[in-house]
């Protein structure tokens, strides 16, 4: 039980050591900095890891969802924020508008589309006490103080989508769709195969095949941008945000793992756990 509580400890530190290194590479950009610049990759593929963590917390986690919801959205914009303040022209040679934001939150929804249905499907993530039991105990009661957190969540979510809008005053809105989807696609599917492997809780045979499945996914998308960029430092900003949202992925489910943390199916046959 000692051991238990002395792994926990390393959640809060991983998020104050997040912070610190984000403070770091942020602090690289400045107005001059433009992509495909390596602390503009650097910087986006830490948030594109942050956000693969705050999107399966907020899904896959059993406790207060309202306020699991508001973070969906906080996390995105706020590095969108923040990437637009530290480096404004940050997209200028391309005549395109900061769309970093625009990136992040389609990154949000196409993860977290596809860990509704898995959570459909009966996947949780519960410490190892909590999964020991059968089923975590489920809240039937639509109670006043439920209400209020919904309506506070919500409430602080449209606020931070409006002013993050507001001080992004788009000038155009023709965004190049594919690319967007191409890099946050595969940024998804990286954290998710990795999440696969390491946070699983079926057997290994299981937890493979999907992180098989979900990899050749990613990698199939990855032939698609060999075959549509043709300037090699684009490429190379390119990959270097799927590399560092996968270390930052890993790293994650590895801490929470370490903490106690597993996925569970709920609703699968127990299986064993290796």
């Amino acid at each position: 039980m000692g051991s238990m509580h002395t792994n926990r400890i390393l959640l809060p530190l991983f998020v104050a050591t997040s912070l610190a290194v984000d403070l770091v590479f942020v602090g690289s950009l400045s107005e001059n900095t433009r992509w495909p610049a390596t602390s503009a990759a650097m910087v986006m593929g830490l948030a594109a890891g942050q956000i693969n963590l705050a999107t399966l917390w907020g899904i896959l986690a059993s406790g207060h969802l309202p306020w699991r919801g508001a973070v969906l959205l906080v996390v995105p914009v706020g590095w969108g924020v923040v990437i637009a303040r530290s480096a404004p022209e940050i997209m200028s040679d391309y005549d395109m508008p900061a769309t970093w934001g625009v990136h992040l939150l389609t990154q949000t929804v196409l993860l977290a589309s596809i860990l509704v249905l898995i959570r459909l499907r009966g996947a949780v993530l519960l410490l190892d006490d909590l999964a020991a039991n059968d089923r975590p105990r489920r809240r039937r009661q639509f109670t006043v103080r439920y209400l209020f957190a919904w309506l506070t969540s919500t409430a602080v979510a449209m606020s931070v989508l409006k002013t993050a809008f507001d001080r992004a005053k788009f000038d155009e809105t023709d965004f190049h769709w594919l690319d967007i989807l191409i890099l946050d696609l595969v940024a998804a599917m990286i954290g998710l195969a990795t999440a696969w492997l390491i946070l699983d809780s079926r057997n290994r045979s299981k937890r493979v095949a999907a992180t098989l499945i979900t990899a050749l996914l990613a990698m199939s998308v990855m032939g698609i941008t060999l075959s549509i960029v043709e300037k090699a430092h684009i490429l190379l900003g390119v990959f270097l945000v799927w590399l560092v949202a996968g270390l930052y992925s890993a790293a994650a489910w590895t801490v929470l793992r370490v903490t106690g943390f597993r996925l569970v199916w709920l609703r699968a046959n127990p299986e064993s756990r290796t």
